[in-house]
Formats: structure tokens, C-alpha cells, sequence
């Protein structure tokens, strides 16, 4: 008994310390299990933290990332603002000389209007002031040709009246000498009128007799006396009759007498008095004195007045009075044409010249 005792307490003994053991490790398992679970908790605590922590950095930063985006954002507006203001701006002072520049403009144009308008001004008062110049140069120069005219015209009428005188004395032998062939054949007295000369105040139409015999081809002038101061004076009219003309006068003209030498109206005395070639011609209310001029002369009572005929023509054959054949080379064709009448009356003074057409 014994003897048995001792293996038994040994395996017990060895159960126990097997179980002890045993329990030790499960002990050691245990407390490795907590150790690592403690280790996992904290680690995954610390996870957790630094999860939480990179949270909220992410939050943070989101949140800055925004405000930045916010910032950005709203600089981006303010200086999109101050450029659109920067832009009115410009657009303000463009438009500002613009309008400063188009005034300016205006006032340059109205400048060049007004010195335009001075320069025409002064352009006008300097023409006119030429013009009066040349207004009184002309005058004198129309007085020194009036001067040389009358004394031209003049010497002219010494002469016409010298060859009359010759011609009528030349008549007066021939009809002498046919009267002592023919005494029985009886002349008929005519009257042949010579003027004064046209410079003189006041004319007188002074009469002698010549006798010339009834075969010529002259004029016959009625024989009732005449007088003549100032204007026309005659007891009844004049009857001038030549180759198929008849001259009578016209309603409400008053001729003047063939001979007299018309003194230059007074501004009462209108209308004026046709030319002595007008009543000639039996046409004295045509008869339409104008300017003078030392190329276009005029008949004898127009050219003692100044005056210039009106009469024109483009034919060659037309005649021209006395002062148009002396003074104006292109004379000829001036007048209408002279109807067929042999004693031609010039200046006032009959010449035995046949004018035929």
C-alpha cells in the first residue's frame, strides 16, 4: 500500500501541474488576447483619432478651400467691377472728346464761314470800289472822247455845210443857165434849210431860197415857215414826200422838222425825239436812242443827245446815217434799209448825194 502511493501522487501530482500548466497558458493566452485587444483598442483608438483628426483637417480644409473659392470668387467680381468701371470710364472720356472734338470742329467751320464770309465782304467792297474807279476813269475817258467827237463832228458840219453851200451855188448857176436856155420855162422856188451848229444853247433853223427846176429828183418840203427854240413849234405838220413813201404821222408822236437841231431833253421832256432818219423814213415812234459809244455812233439827233440808235441789221446793202459811215467802219449794216429817195437828209443838212439801194 504503500509502495502505490507515491506513483499515484505523482501522476495526480503530474495532472495537477499538467492542468496547472495548462491554465497558465490559458492564463498567458488570456492575458495575450487582453494584451492585443488592449493593443487593438488602442490602436484602433488611435486610428480613430488620427481619422478624426484628418477629419476635421479635411473639414478645415474644404472650409478654407471654399472661403478661398469665396474669395477668389469675389475678388474676381471686384475687379470685373472696377474694369466694366474702368471701361464706363473710358468710354466717358472718349465720348467727352468726342464731343469736345466735334465742337471744336463746329467752331473751326464757323471760323472759316466768317472769315469767308469777311474775305467775300471785302472781295465785294474791293470789286465795288474798282468798279467806281473804273466807273470814273471810264467817265473821263468818255468825257475826252465826247471832247474829240465834238470837235471831229465839228469840222465835220464847217465841212458838210462848205459843200451844201457849193452845191446850192452849183444848182443855182445850172438852173441860171437852163432859165437863159429856157426863159419861158417859170422855176419853182424851194426852201433848203441849214442848221446852227448842234453845240450851241439854243437852235435857230435859218432859211434861204434856192431855186431848183421842177425835172430834179428831189424832196419836195412844204413851204410853211417854221420855228424852232427850244423843242418843236410848227403851225402845221410838215409834209416830206419821196418815191412811194408816205409819211404820216403816227398817233400821239410829234416829229421834229427836218433841219432842226434837237437840244438834249430836260428829264420833263419825254419821250425823247426820234432821230431825223427815223423821220425820214416815216418810223419816229420806233426810233429808241440808247448809250453812246465810239464804235456805234448814232443818227443826228441821237448822236447830239448822246444816245446810241437802236436800229440793227444783218444785211450788207443797208445804209448807215452820217455818223455811222464816218466814225464806225462796221456802220453799213446798222440801219433798215432807205427807202428810194435821192436827197438824203444828214445832221440837218440836205445833200444833193443820191443813196440808192
Amino acid at each position: 500500500m504503500s509502495s502505490s502511493t507515491p506513483n499515484n501522487d505523482t501522476a495526480q501530482q503530474r495532472r495537477e501541474r499538467l492542468l496547472l500548466a495548462q491554465a497558465e497558458r490559458q492564463r498567458a493566452r488570456e492575458l495575450e488576447i487582453a494584451r492585443q485587444e488592449a493593443e487593438f483598442a488602442a490602436e484602433m483608438e488611435r486610428l480613430e483619432a488620427e481619422a478624426a483628426k484628418e477629419e476635421e483637417e479635411r473639414k478645415l480644409s474644404e472650409e478654407r478651400r471654399v472661403e478661398e473659392e469665396k474669395r477668389i470668387k469675389e475678388e474676381q467680381r471686384l475687379a470685373e467691377e472696377e474694369r466694366a468701371a474702368a471701361e464706363r470710364a473710358l468710354a466717358e472720356e472718349m465720348r467727352l472728346e468726342e464731343e469736345r472734338k466735334a465742337e471744336l470742329r463746329r467752331f473751326e467751320e464757323e471760323l472759316a464761314l466768317e472769315e469767308q464770309r469777311v474775305a467775300e465782304e471785302r472781295r465785294k467792297e474791293l470789286a465795288k470800289v474798282a468798279k467806281l474807279k473804273a466807273r470814273e476813269d471810264n467817265k473821263a475817258a468818255d468825257a475826252a472822247e465826247d471832247a474829240e467827237e465834238e470837235r471831229e463832228q465839228n469840222a465835220a458840219y464847217v465841212k458838210l455845210v462848205e459843200e451844201n453851200r457849193k452845191e446850192r451855188e452849183k444848182a443855182v448857176k445850172e438852173l441860171e443857165r437852163r432859165q437863159k436856155r429856157a426863159p419861158a420855162a417859170k422855176p419853182r422856188p424851194v426852201d433848203v434849210i441849214i442848221p446852227s451848229r448842234p453845240s450851241g444853247s439854243r437852235s435857230k433853223v435859218f432859211k434861204s431860197k434856192a431855186v431848183i427846176s421842177d425835172d430834179s429828183d428831189v424832196m419836195d418840203v412844204d413851204k410853211e415857215q417854221v420855228e424852232t427854240t427850244r423843242g418843236v413849234k410848227r403851225k402845221r405838220p410838215i409834209k416830206m414826200i419821196a418815191k412811194g413813201m408816205n409819211f404820216s404821222e403816227p398817233d400821239g408822236e410829234v416829229e421834229p422838222v427836218p433841219g432842226q437841231v434837237v437840244q438834249p431833253p430836260s428829264e420833263s421832256s419825254q419821250p425823247r425825239p426820234a432821230c431825223s432818219r427815223c423821220v425820214l423814213i416815216g418810223r419816229p415812234s420806233e426810233c429808241r436812242p440808247q448809250s453812246t459809244g465810239r464804235q456805234a455812233q448814232a443818227c443826228a439827233v441821237c448822236h447830239q443827245q448822246r444816245q446810241r440808235c437802236s436800229w440793227s441789221g444783218d444785211n450788207a446793202a443797208r445804209r448807215s446815217c452820217y455818223d455811222h459811215a464816218k466814225f464806225n467802219s462796221r456802220g453799213l449794216d446798222d440801219h433798215p434799209p432807205v427807202f428810194d429817195f435821192t436827197i438824203l437828209f444828214r445832221r440837218g443838212v440836205y445833200l444833193r448825194d443820191p443813196v440808192t439801194l
